[in-house]
This record gives C-alpha cells, structure tokens and sequence, in this order.
C-alpha cells in the first residue's frame, strides 16, 4: 500500500487529507517492504491506526487496483522477483 500513497489515498473519500503523514511514513524507508517493525507497525497496522475505518480486507484490494501491480513491483524488489518466479512458472506450465 505504501508503494503509491496518492493512490492508496484515493481509495476513499476523504483519505487525502492524510497523505502527507502516509508520505512521511514511506519516506522514512528504504521501501515499501522495509516498513515492517512488528505487530504494531506492519503497514495494514499502521494503516488501521491513521486511516479512519481502514480494513485491509475491504479497502486493500480497492487500493492495489488505483496502485496497481507495476508500481507495487516498481518500489518493492523482492515482491518483483516473487511476481517474477511466477510468471516462468506460468510459461513452464504452458
């Protein structure tokens, strides 16, 4: 989610207002990946803390599509090589 925060802040109406506090978090890393600290600072934590009403089941999928997987790939290098395994599997499979 914090691979685009305009994005995942335009998931709701509203949300843009915290654009600037999401932009601080992101920035305070290396990726979006490194945003990890544990059980109270993983992203959807940190998420359901700012956001109002924020679920990761209802609102993470409407995020990831305004976000979409290129971006997410883009920021993120270990979901790209994840993303990319796959994709061979699915040319091996063929």
């Amino acid at each position: 989610m914090f691979s685009d925060v305009a994005g995942l802040c335009a998931a709701k109406p509203g949300w843009e207002r915290f654009q600037k506090e999401l932009t601080a978090i992101r920035k305070a890393y290396e990726s979006p990946e490194h945003i990890n600290g544990g059980d109270e600072t993983h992203p959807s934590k940190r998420l359901e803390q700012i956001l109002p009403k924020y679920s990761k089941t209802r609102h993470g999928p409407l995020a990831a599509r305004r976000i979409t997987l290129a971006a997410m790939e883009r920021e993120c290098a270990h979901f790209h090589g994840w993303m990319e395994r796959l994709r061979g599997l699915a040319s091996v499979a063929c």
